[in-house]
């Protein structure tokens, strides 16, 4: 082996640099494919291609007849005014497909007859039976969902029971109702003089069980009590309603003495009356 001083560096360089070049090509060379494999894979996601349904022509001639007569038995009870447009009113075709069932598509458009019970209640959701008119025979049911759009009375406001309902706890609002409809309050009306029968919250389209009539007495609160004998003889005397009314209910009245008239006995000292006014009572004896 020769001695360091006898190397020809001259060729050794050359070669060195060789090495060192080719060390570096096969690093850069692999460092992408080692990149590659750390790095998951992101699958593919293909957006479904949205297909227009048509629908055909029997489908399209019984939606029209059906809205027309959903908006005609609306006007007809009252639901709705005459001069209520029809955009007041919205169906929901619950299961579109029934529309297009070939016991339809197979008769001819003429030949198709609806029938529904809202002749007889209006429902928010009922069913559409379509018959064949020469015949008779049932084709087809249909169910929907009816919205009506109308102005009712609202609470603005929460309602304790007994409340009296008035112009700061109560406003007309149009909004859409999915069921009930005769049972709300239509706001084309006036509300009178009512209370809250229970607790409402606010933003609640008032129905009939929601009010009732305010009470004119409360239970045992002092009332003026009018007693009127058989012979017309009339006494006024005070008394302590034993149960809340309102005007024109029967309610228990405990009498006060009342000297020395005899109009009030061992037995007569709690009787029925009549509630005629707020804290005044009626007894008839």
């Amino acid at each position: 082996m020769p001695f360091p001083s006898q190397l020809n560096y001259s060729t050794l360089l050359p070669f060195f640099c060789r090495m060192v070049v080719a060390a570096l090509l096969v690093g850069i060379a692999f460092t992408p494919l080692t990149a590659m494999a750390a790095t998951p894979t992101k699958p593919t996601i293909i957006a479904p291609k949205l297909v227009a349904v048509t629908e055909s022509t029997t489908a399209v001639a019984l939606k029209a007849n059906i809205q027309a007569h959903v908006l005609q038995q609306a006007r007809k009870q009252g639901l709705l005014p005459a001069s209520a447009p029809a955009e007041n009113l919205r169906i929901q075709w619950v299961y579109p497909a029934a529309l297009e069932a070939s016991a339809l598509q197979q008769v001819p458009l003429a030949l198709l007859e609806i029938q529904s019970p809202l002749d007889k209640q209006f429902a928010g959701r009922t069913v559409i039976q379509v018959l064949r008119r020469d015949t008779g025979a049932q084709l087809q049911s249909i169910p929907i969902a009816i919205s009506i759009q109308k102005q009712v009375w609202v609470s603005t406001d929460w309602l304790k029971p007994q409340q009296r309902l008035c112009g700061s706890n109560i406003a007309r609002q149009t909004v859409w109702l999915t069921d009930d409809f005769a049972a709300v309050l239509d706001g084309d009306k006036p509300m009178g003089i009512m209370a809250a029968r229970t607790g409402i919250p606010k933003g609640t389209p008032l129905k009939q069980l929601h009010v009732t009539k305010p009470n004119a007495v409360e239970a045992n609160h002092l009332v003026r009590v009018i007693v009127r004998t058989p012979s017309g003889v009339q006494i006024v005397t005070d008394g302590n309603a034993m149960a809340a009314g309102a005007i024109g209910d029967r309610v228990q009245v405990r009498l006060r003495p009342i000297g020395d008239a005899p109009v009030v006995t061992a037995r007569a000292k709690v009787v029925y009356g009549q509630v005629i006014a707020e804290n005044e009572i009626l007894v008839a004896l």
